[in-house]
């Protein structure tokens, strides 16, 4: 959707090539397997499609030259090369089952889809039946002026894993319903929105990068993800990386409700750099949980008033947020018209509602903004990291009620300090003292996590014996008092957190003892 604010590197080593473009007018009917649950393969299609699939024993690819249907209980796997001649969109309609997956006879790259027309490329239409499974493809657009997307579903399941898309007039892809998943992808060069989820999806996005997008339409703020307007969505985006360029107004990921619809995004381990603004949660019903995320730097467009918060929360959307780090935006976390955000709270034993959120360097027109409250709701913001070890230089960088009387108050005590040492979520036993017959196995167990992301290293101590360098420890109870020390540290920085426990064996149960008899 549009919004003007308010890869990770793919691990796969091979590339599957497909590249949906068009060559020639193609008939208009086009070819539907049978339906009659059969099992195939590109020459199946060859041998039964009547001309509509041939092969080209020069070019070494199949031939499509209408519009290739996969009727509901059928299946077809294509590992080599399509070539496209078909003019119409889309070009694969899939009602049952459909495979792309590179032939293993094949060396890498070399599997293509192709064509060339002012038409551009039909893509890859999913019905409500129909199931489809992309691996290692890569789907070429025709361009900004072929408003066409590259996969996309109407109810079915869609899985792309180890892709690339580029060129797309329209969504790269698109799940309008249905579910599934986009896994380990990159995204480059496209003309609009990204990957869009709408009416009721839900989708699993993973691992993917996605930059230089938004290309023809840089004025208007058509996001690499956008999840929602309408339908009850359920999406998880993690791990995924998102880079803007200067003057375009797209952000990272959008979630929204214009009608009211419950929809709820978990969007965590995810980095927005160089955008117009990181995260929008926009509409009454959109909530989204933000966690462990680095939002830095979202200023491609320099008039803050329009642009360039790290999160926004408006129109009564709410939104849960811990860990994350935001940085250098030109401004840090907004609300507007009854949006909610929640940044801590400092007795929570929900892990994701503890805070420990980093707001630095946020600010515009020489004033620093960390947490702007532009709505009359009262806000908690604790155990956060504002840049200041006292309440005075917390209070300059936050925007509320002391500011001015018509808005909600930030509850931001207690504050965090942060000093750069590991913070412990949680750690168990939650007893320091634990009593354990000798002989018997205790575990240990700690989640923490680095200030600035960096891996944790931990070293277990049993007494002096190491016992353990991961997060989790077994401990053997001796017969005498145990020490068990547990030491979590970033191997490139100084600062250590230490956890200390003590195991002891029962009491000894002595039968009583006469002391004294009478008469």
């Amino acid at each position: 959707m549009r919004y003007h604010d308010s890869a990770h590197t793919n691990p796969h080593a091979r590339c599957f090539t497909l590249l949906l473009l068009l060559l020639l007018p193609g008939l208009a009917n086009g070819y539907t397997t049978p339906g009659t649950g059969v099992v195939w393969n590109g020459d199946s299609l060859v041998v039964h499609s009547g001309g509509a699939v041939t092969w080209n024993e020069t070019e070494q690819r199949y031939e499509l030259s209408e519009e290739l249907e996969i009727a509901a209980g059928d299946s077809v796997t294509i590992g080599r090369s399509i070539y496209s001649f078909h003019n119409d969109d889309p070009d694969l309609r899939v009602n049952g089952a459909l495979l792309l997956f590179p032939d293993s006879a094949i060396p890498e790259d070399s599997l293509y889809v192709t064509g060339d027309t002012d038409d551009g490329p039909g893509g890859l239409r999913v019905e409500d039946s129909g199931r489809a499974y992309l691996y290692h493809v890569v789907m070429i657009g025709g361009g900004a002026a072929v408003d066409r997307s590259g996969a996309r579903t109407v109810g079915g399941w869609l899985s792309l894993e180890g892709c690339r898309l580029t060129d797309w007039g329209h969504h790269a892809v698109s799940f309008t319903g249905g579910s599934g998943e986009v896994l380990y992808s990159q995204f480059h060069d496209n003309h609009d929105t990204v990957i869009n989820i709408t009416l009721g999806a839900n989708v699993t996005v993973r691992g993917c990068t996605l930059e230089n997008n938004n290309l023809a339409n840089p004025g208007s703020a058509r996001n690499p993800i956008s999840i929602g307007a309408q339908g009850n969505n359920q999406v998880l985006v993690e791990d995924c990386l998102i880079t803007g360029q200067p003057g375009n107004r797209h952000g990272g990921i959008s979630v929204s409700s214009f009608f009211g619809d419950s929809m709820h995004a978990t969007i965590r381990r995810c980095t927005v750099q160089g955008a117009a603004f990181g995260i929008v949660v926009y509409g009454t019903g959109a909530t989204a949980t933000i966690t462990d995320c680095l939002l830095q730097g979202n200023t491609a467009i320099a008039d803050p008033m329009t642009s360039g918060s790290g999160i926004t929360v408006q129109q009564s959307a709410v939104v849960l947020a811990a860990r994350n780090r935001i940085l250098e935006n030109h401004w840090g976390v907004t609300t507007l018209t009854n949006g909610r955000i929640h940044l801590g709270r400092a007795d929570a034993s929900d892990p994701d509602s503890m805070g420990y959120n980093t707001l630095l360097d946020n600010g515009n027109g020489g004033v620093t903004y960390a947490l702007y409250n532009n709505t009359a709701l009262p806000l908690e913001a604790e155990n956060n990291w504002w840049g200041a070890d006292n309440m005075t230089g917390v209070e300059e960088v936050i925007f509320h009620q002391d500011d001015d009387p018509g808005l909600g108050p930030v509850d931001y005590l207690p504050f965090w300090v942060n000093d750069g040492s590991p913070v412990v979520l949680h750690a168990e036993p939650s007893d320091t003292l634990i009593v354990a017959e000798p002989g018997t196995p205790v575990r240990f167990e700690v989640d923490a996590f680095d200030p600035e992301d960096d891996p944790l290293a931990y070293e277990w101590y049993a007494g002096d014996d190491l016992v353990s360098t991961a997060d989790t420890a077994l401990v053997i109870a001796a017969e005498d008092t145990l020490a068990v020390l547990a030491i979590l540290y970033d191997p490139t920085d100084d600062p250590e957190t230490r956890l200390h426990w003590t195991i002891v064996p029962p009491p000894v149960n002595h039968p009583p003892v006469i002391t004294e008899r009478e008469p």
